[in-house]
């Protein structure tokens, strides 16, 4: 079965059910090993070179499977590893500046924002609620 997916200027792509779990695999992988998106500024060009995929080809993949922009793909990892990490000690008594900048963001507001969009709650309350657990 071929998806239709379409381009930044509308132009067709035409991926396969095996083209998309290809780069959804090779997303996965690089994401898992390497974990690009923790570099400030990590772009679409990044993922594209890091991939080999096109960046009309990974922009439209992104949109149809994860129903997101790339911003907020990467958003979305960078606010996961921050909360998979405030398990540790030594991330617990980190200000909100220095979690956003190890997490990848370049500064605070963003990853407030961005991290009240994939939670639900800022990043003060939802790790206050942490501590009482």
């Amino acid at each position: 079965m071929n998806s239709r997916l379409k381009d930044k200027r509308g132009h067709s792509l035409r991926l396969n059910e095996d083209d998309l779990m290809e780069m959804d695999g090779r997303i996965r992988e690089l994401f898992d090993r390497e974990k690009p998106y923790l570099q400030h500024r990590y772009m679409l060009a990044h993922l594209s070179e890091d991939t080999g995929i096109s960046q009309h080809r990974l922009s439209a993949f992104i949109n149809r499977r994860y129903s997101m922009h790339f911003n907020d793909l990467i958003n979305m990892y960078r606010i996961y590893y921050c909360i998979d990490q405030f398990g540790k000690k030594e991330w617990m008594i980190k200000t909100l500046s220095a979690l956003a900048g190890e997490s990848g963001f370049s500064n605070r507001n963003t990853f407030s924002s961005a991290f009240k969009k994939f939670t639900g709650m800022n990043p003060s309350k939802y790790f206050a609620n942490y501590y009482k657990s």
